[in-house]
């Protein structure tokens, strides 16, 4: 039996990675098959159920981690001063990817000398899913915590735990039979998410060979100009931007702290949702890098709603595209207003598969850029998604970590063994 590899040896990254590999090829070949269409309906249901597995559990996940979070920090002036340092991060990371996308696409002039015209009947119906910074704020309190929790909304969830959270410190001593109750919840919780990564390589492989199966490779040709630009940027941010703020200002090895991230970001790349990677990236952070619980669970819930540097960068490259493809030239004024409402944009934005191409109707309408400009991009947009969501996610854990170790409360031990 020597040569019998026990699979309990191999790695759960490589098994994703194992997924990934197959899904692609696989995916590639369905495209060049004109029979294929039952197949590829198949890894979109097993894609789905992959998505849908993980999206079941954020809500549980997220309300109790953060009710146990507050409660352990028991201290209002702590609360919000994690709370500030959160936002000035994400508003400062937000802000730098917005304007190395806009540098860069006018640098590169990604839409001149492309001969695409305008589409035809190409509006993309943006209606109820664009909201105004005042919406926000005032949707941020919910009427009703139940219609929340069952409408997923992130946001107003974070604002429920917070109030229970702090309400629950409150009364701790009187009720210690509920706190354990909470304890135990998210142990469970944590098994779930167990159980749920153990099938990461089946749903990785089907939301793969779904994607590929259905574009190809030729998905890649039309708009290069655009995909290179925005994945430049990207890895400017990813491998310049995040690993000088990880070693000025938290004093961070980069290489660590992406070694034990890398199977969450796979994992961001095949499911395209910040809310799904979620519960993933809240226990690398707390087990494998050395962010405390309480604040890992606290800057990555909100992180998912409102910090989106990948969607940024996609958001201002598609902007300039779309504008030098329809000729349509830009003052600085209208440059400086689409970073503005590239930031506003990402605050409104759902952690799920697409959303920012949606928000980028909000941007396009505030520079007065036609809307209809979105269809050009929609079919090169799942493979981008799949590379803002790595950016998005990696950009909320390295806030956790900066603010983690301004706090010293990052457990570097963990680290670096």
């Amino acid at each position: 039996m020597g040569g019998y590899m026990d699979r309990r040896k191999i790695s759960r990254p490589v098994k994703i990675l194992i997924g990934m590999g197959a899904g692609i090829a696989i995916g590639m070949l369905c495209s060049l098959l004109p029979e294929s269409g039952i197949l590829i309906r198949v890894f979109e249901i097993g894609g789905n159920l992959f998505l849908n597995l993980f999206k079941m559990i954020v809500v549980p996940v997220v309300l109790v981690s953060m009710i146990l979070g507050v409660v352990s920090m028991n201290n209002p002036e702590l609360l919000g001063r994690i709370g500030g340092k959160t936002l000035f991060w994400f508003a400062s990371t937000t802000l730098v990817s917005s304007a190395m996308g806009i540098f860069f696409s006018l640098r590169f002039k990604i839409g001149e000398g492309t001969t695409l015209q305008q589409p035809q009947n190409a509006g993309v119906n943006l209606s109820g899913k664009v909201h105004s910074i005042s919406e926000t704020l005032i949707n941020m309190v919910p009427s009703n915590m139940f219609q929340s929790v069952v409408e997923s909304n992130m946001l107003q969830i974070i604002v429920i735990a917070l109030i229970l959270g702090i309400a629950l410190a409150k009364i701790s001593s009187k009720a210690p039979s509920l706190l354990a109750f909470l304890k135990e919840v998210d142990t469970l919780n944590l098994s779930i998410v167990n159980l749920i990564l153990d099938l990461a390589p089946i749903g990785v492989f089907c939301l793969l060979a779904h994607t590929f199966a259905c574009f190809g490779f030729k998905v890649l040709l039309p708009l290069s100009k655009y995909l290179l630009c925005f994945l430049g940027v990207s890895a400017l941010l990813m491998f310049v931007i995040y690993p000088v703020l990880l070693i000025l200002i938290a004093k961070v090895s980069p290489f660590r702290f992406y070694k034990r991230m890398f199977p969450v970001m796979l994992l961001a790349f095949s499911t395209s949702s910040s809310n799904a990677v979620l519960p993933t990236n809240i226990n690398t952070l707390n087990e494998k890098i050395g962010v405390s619980k309480n604040i890992s669970t606290f800057i990555l819930s909100l992180g998912a709603t409102i910090n989106m540097n990948g969607t940024a960068i996609m958001q201002c490259c598609a902007a300039i595209l779309i504008a030098q493809l329809y000729q349509i030239p830009l003052s600085l004024v209208q440059i400086i207003e689409i970073i503005s409402m590239t930031l506003v944009a990402s605050i409104g934005t759902a952690g799920m598969p697409s959303a920012g191409v949606l928000m980028l109707g909000l941007v396009l309408q505030s520079v007065g850029l036609p809307v209809s400009g979105i269809a050009l991009i929609l079919g090169v947009d799942r493979i981008v998604d799949m590379f803002r969501t790595v950016v998005n996610v990696t950009g909320d854990a390295v806030t956790a970590v900066l603010v983690s170790a301004s706090e010293k409360k990052l457990d570097r031990s963990i680290l670096e063994s």
